[in-house]
């Protein structure tokens, strides 16, 4: 064998050792790589799994705080941590401010509470509201007139009253006594984050001593979502907020939080208005 020829055979040995070696390092980073992928596919697939147990149990749990109970889900359910919690009954935060979260149908009926209700024993309080109420109405592009009938502790209405027309509306009901709106188009309210332009509001005031359970909304001519400010004080809640939550041994944490407004009975029940 020649020196030249002796080279060449090395280096074309060399060549091929080095193409083995890149060969067996590709293999060992493709099976590393995939085995790595695994494992991540394997902690997020439990992760998700865990996340989903722990708002499947907080859901369930809801129930017995709709039911008036507080519970320790880890209680009832497997696999949860014992410091998790249901908490049933949460006044939902006195506030100046409220806007109901649906449309009141033309001829339909709201009822705003002026009084503390226990929605266990279906039974008013002894506080009643004291100060202004704006009452802001006009909000589906209609024409709507109210009546507000104010309803006592014997359950009769105590006091009756209409609303003027709204700003840019003729009227319909034209009653003598009217209270005027005023033009509220710049004065939306929030209401949990979603913002509500009125187009029309009332000034109301509302004594302690007349010991007004329930403000009654009656919408005629159109549809409306009505809204309401204190002046001078919080309002009273309308609802309570139902909690719960969840943390899972493996660490996943859900929370589930339903808020339940007061009941709107139908007036018939409360007064006779006629």
């Amino acid at each position: 064998m020649s020196i030249s020829t002796g080279i060449q055979h090395r280096r074309s040995s060399g060549q091929v050792l080095l193409l083995g070696l890149m060969l067996v390092a590709l293999i060992t980073t493709i099976v590393g790589t995939g085995a790595l992928q695994t494992i991540s596919s394997t902690q997020t697939t439990k992760q998700t799994e865990e996340a989903r147990r722990a708002a499947n149990i907080a859901r369930g749990a809801l129930e017995a705080g709709i039911n008036d109970e507080e519970i320790d889900p880890g209680t009832f359910f497997s696999n949860v941590n014992p410091d998790a919690s249901t908490q049933s009954i949460v006044n939902k935060t006195p506030t100046n401010q409220y806007v109901h979260s649906d449309v009141v149908q033309k001829d339909g009926q709201l009822l705003f509470y002026l009084t503390d209700f226990n929605t266990s024993t279906n039974t008013f309080g002894s506080e009643y509201y004291d100060g202004g109420i704006q009452v802001f109405f006009g909000t589906e592009g209609s024409c709507p007139e109210l009546e507000l009938l104010a309803i006592g502790p014997d359950n009769q209405v105590i006091d009756r009253k209409y609303s003027g027309a709204l700003p840019g509306c003729s009227g319909s009901l034209n009653h003598p006594d009217a209270i005027a709106v005023e033009n509220a188009s710049a004065e939306p309210l929030t209401w949990d984050g979603n913002i509500t332009t009125f187009s029309g509001k009332l000034s109301l005031t509302v004594n302690s001593a007349q010991e007004v359970r329930l403000l009654v909304i009656r919408p005629f001519f159109g549809s409306t979502k009505v809204g309401f400010v204190g002046v001078g004080n919080d309002l009273m809640s309308q609802g309570r907020e139902i909690s719960s939550t969840v943390r899972t041994i493996d660490g996943a944490q859900r929370t589930e939080t339903v808020y339940q407004a007061y009941p709107q009975i139908p007036l018939s029940l409360f007064a006779t208005v006629l």
